[in-house]
């Protein structure tokens, strides 16, 4: 660091919102980031049309990442509805895991 100067620090858990309205469904859509640039969350709320007040839906996408391990729990007003891992080697997906089977990938 120079003199002078002072690095910046990123919060962690940075919040993106967005509102959509589209074919008569209005909602918002949160994704949550932690301060290395990795998605934490992903939020969507649907709304009652034509009022747009009363909420009808939640769907959350939660990621874990670990030892080269990305968890990844899908969730629909705050009930598991599906969930499944992605192992990844230098970096690159190799194999998931979910309830609809296994999936691998192979790299030259």
């Amino acid at each position: 660091m120079g003199c002078g100067t002072k690095e910046t620090e990123l919060p962690d858990k940075i919040k993106v919102y967005q509102i959509y309205e589209y074919d008569n469904n209005y909602g918002t859509e949160t994704y949550t980031y932690h301060r290395n640039g990795l998605i934490d969350e992903i939020t969507t709320d649907a709304f009652e049309p034509p009022s747009k007040q009363n909420k009808i839906d939640r769907i959350k996408y939660i990621y874990k990442y670990e030892d080269d391990v990305l968890y990844r729990t899908i969730q629909k007003n705050g009930s598991k509805i599906h969930e499944d891992k992605t192992y990844y080697r230098n970096g690159l997906p190799m194999l998931r895991e979910s309830n609809a089977g296994t999936e691998k990938w192979n790299f030259d």
